[in-house]
C-alpha cells in the first residue's frame, strides 16, 4: 500500500468507519516515499488540487519500480499511468486477481475414487497401518505424530473402500532435503502402500497419478521426487521404475533410494518420446512427435478415461452419482483395442483420444491425450464383434498399455 493511500483514509468522516479501514491499511506492507520526477508532475495539471498530489506519490512509485503492478479502479489515475507509457502494469481489481489465479493456480483435483486429506485427519488405527507400524517400530508412532502436526508441508491421498477402510494410501513432503545432491531439495514419497486386498485394481498406479498430478501442477515445487524402499519389496521396485524411477544411492544394506526427475534440467534431445514420457511424465509429453487422432466412443471414454476433464456444456454432473472406475480406468498404462487402417504408431509418439458419436450436437472433443508405447497390428481377418469391449484388452494383453488423461505411456492394438 502506498502512504497516500493512508492520507485518503484519514479523512473518512465517519469514525468508525475510518478506523476500520485504518486498522485494515496496518495489515498491508507499506512503500517508502519517493521524489516525484519531472515526467509523472507532466500527466498533471500545473496547479494540482491534493487529491492530484497524492495520486502523483502512487505513480511516482511505479515509475521507480518500487511496485509491479498498481493496482486500482481510478479511472483518471488509470489513464495518468497509460500516458506515462504503464498500461500493462496497472490493473483492476478482478485483473489483478486473475492475474495472482494464474501464477498460484489451484491444485488439480485427484482422479475419481481418490480423496486427498488433511495429514491430521487420518485415522491410523486403520489396518493399512499394521505392517508399516510392525516395519518401522519403535519409530513409528513418534513419525506418525509428525506428519499430522505438519499437515501445511505434506499431502496425503487415500482410496477407500465401500465401508470406508483404506484400501491404499499416498503421503508426500512437499520438500526434504535432496538425497543426492547437498543443499538441494526434492519432493520425499514418504509413504506409498496398496492393500494386499485390492490386488490387481491398479490402485498403485491410481495413487500415483494423483501424486505426480500434483507435482506437476504445484508452484514452486522441486523437480525431483524420491522413495525409500526396502529391497525385499521388489514388485514396488518394479512397478516404480516403469515410471521413471532409477536407484540414486543406497540408504542401508537392505534400503535403496529412488530417484525421479520431473522436468527436463537440460536439453534432452538423446530422449525420444516415449524415452521423454517415462523419464519426466506423466504428463510430460515431448513436442515434435507425430500425432495420431483416435476416436473413441462415449461407452469407452467412460470406461477408459474416468478421470478426463471433458464435461459437455449441455451436461450437468451431478454430486454423488460417479461410479467407481473400472481397473483399466485407475491405471496410468492401458491397452486399447480399434479398426484402423493405420499399420503402425511408432513408439513415442502423442496419442489424441477423441470423443465421438455423442448423442448431442457438438459432444465431440479431445479428452485425454497419451504417449504410444507399442502398436500392435492383427493378422485376424475375421470381422470383430462390435460390443468387445476394449478394456479387455487391457486385462488380456502385456501389461505395457495405452494413455489416459495424465499422458499415461500406450499399447495401440489395432486390428481390421
Amino acid at each position: 500500500m502506498h502512504p497516500a493511500t493512508l492520507d485518503d483514509l484519514r479523512e473518512t468522516k465517519d469514525a468508525t468507519h475510518r478506523a476500520q479501514n485504518i486498522a485494515a491499511y496496518g495489515k498491508y506492507a507499506a512503500l517508502a516515499e519517493v521524489e516525484v520526477p519531472k515526467i509523472v508532475r507532466a500527466v498533471f495539471p500545473e496547479q494540482p488540487g491534493l487529491n492530484d498530489r497524492r495520486d502523483a506519490r502512487i505513480l511516482a512509485a511505479l515509475h521507480a519500480d518500487a511496485v509491479r503492478f498498481l493496482v486500482t479502479n481510478d479511472e483518471k489515475l488509470r489513464r495518468r499511468a497509460i500516458a506515462l507509457g504503464h498500461e500493462p502494469r496497472v490493473l483492476r481489481p478482478g485483473e489483478a486477481a486473475a492475474q495472482l489465479a494464474a501464477w498460484h493456480p489451484s491444485a488439480p483435483p485427484p482422479p475419481p475414487s481418490v480423496e486427498e486429506l488433511k495429514t491430521y485427519q487420518l485415522d491410523t488405527t486403520q489396518g493399512i497401518f499394521d505392517s508399516l507400524r510392525k516395519d518401522y517400530a519403535p519409530h513409528f508412532d513418534r513419525w506418525i505424530a509428525t506428519v499430522k502436526q505438519e499437515s501445511a508441508a505434506r499431502r496425503a491421498w487415500v482410496v477407500r473402500d465401500a465401508e470406508g477402510a483404506y484400501e491404499a494410501i499416498a503421503l508426500v513432503k512437499m520438500r526434504d532435503a535432496h538425497p543426492t545432491k547437498p543443499g538441494w531439495d526434492a519432493i520425499k514419497l514418504s509413504t506409498f502402500k496398496v492393500g494386499e486386498q485390492a490386488s490387481g485394481r491398479r490402485l498403485g498406479e491410481l495413487l500415483l497419478k494423483a501424486a505426480l498430478r500434483w507435482a506437476a501442477a504445484e508452484p514452486g515445487a522441486p523437480s525431483e521426487m524420491f522413495v525409500e524402499v526396502k529391497d525385499k519389496q521388489d514388485r514396488l521396485v518394479e512397478f516404480l521404475g516403469d515410471f521413471g524411477f532409477e536407484r540414486a544411492s543406497d540408504k542401508a544394506e537392505d534400503e535403496g533410494i529412488y530417484l525421479k526427475a520431473l522436468r527436463p534440467g537440460k536439453p534432452t534431445a538423446s530422449l525420444d518420446g516415449l524415452s521423454h514420457h517415462i523419464a519426466y511424465g506423466p504428463p510430460a509429453i515431448r513436442a515434435g512427435q507425430p500425432i495420431f487422432v483416435i476416436p473413441i466412443t462415449p461407452q469407452w471414454y467412460e470406461d477408459l478415461f474416468p478421470d478426463a476433464t471433458y464435461v459437455s456444456p449441455s451436461r450437468t454432473v451431478l454430486p454423488g452419482t460417479f461410479t467407481s472406475p473400472k481397473a483399466h480406468g485407475n491405471a496410468i498404462r492401458k491397452a486399447y483395442l480399434c479398426h484402423s487402417p493405420t499399420k503402425r504408431i511408432p513408439p513415442g509418439a502423442t496419442l489424441l483420444f477423441y470423443r465421438s458419436q455423442g448423442n448431442v450436437p457438438g459432444d465431440g472433443a479431445v479428452v485425454a491425450v497419451g504417449v504410444a508405447e507399442r502398436s500392435l497390428r492383427s493378422d485376424d481377418r475375421r470381422p470383430q464383434p462390435r460390443s468387445r469391449c476394449p478394456a479387455s484388452c487391457a486385462r488380456t494383453s502385456t501389461r505395457r498399455s495405452t494413455p489416459t488423461s495424465s499422458n499415461g505411456r500406450t499399447e495401440n492394438s489395432t486390428s481390421r
